[in-house]
């Protein structure tokens, strides 16, 4: 129905964080933004038009955002969760998989890994308090530009992943 750029969006606006288990690719994003366009041309919630947008960050990240006034919820978010797992099965890559986090190395570089696996990280020395890390369970759109999705582990949850 609408698709909006992340700009003409009001900051209070939902978002999706789906974060990829590997790099994607040009041919794998040029798929997963054509497979977007359609869906959100035909998304609805309540059988109302849904103004929304998405963006695909970092060759990791998928970010689909609504505008919550059109009040996104149940099966319309139901329909999103499916496509994406849809698409990352095409892929063979998991986009659905909670037990993941993301880091930045210094190289610029986004790299996953299961938490335990960031915790022995940790223990080595390659990731610590400086390490910039992506959180995962931002929800709205003014959150994804105000710093809140990608910060320092110190200043969020991923702190407590990090070896004493």
């Amino acid at each position: 129905m609408t698709y909006v750029p992340f700009t003409s969006l009001p900051p209070t606006s939902r978002i999706w964080v789906f974060g990829a288990s590997d790099v994607l690719d040009a041919s794998t994003v040029a798929r997963i933004r054509e497979e977007m366009m359609g869906f959100i041309r035909e998304w609805t919630a309540h059988g109302a038009d849904l103004p929304a947008s998405f963006d695909v960050i970092s060759d990791r990240f998928l970010v689909v955002t609504a505008d919550d006034a059109a009040q996104p919820g149940g099966c319309s978010v139901d329909r999103l969760f499916r496509l994406v797992g849809a698409m990352g099965d095409q892929a063979g890559i998991a986009f659905l998989d909670a037990s993941l986090v993301f880091w930045r190395e210094g190289d610029g570089n986004v790299r996953s890994a299961t938490r335990e696996e960031f915790h022995q990280l940790s223990a080595n020395g390659e990731v610590g308090p400086a390490t910039s890390v992506f959180d995962m369970t931002v929800d709205r759109l003014d959150a994804l530009h105000n710093g809140e999705f990608e910060k320092r582990a110190t200043d969020s949850w991923h702190a407590k992943l990090l070896a004493e």
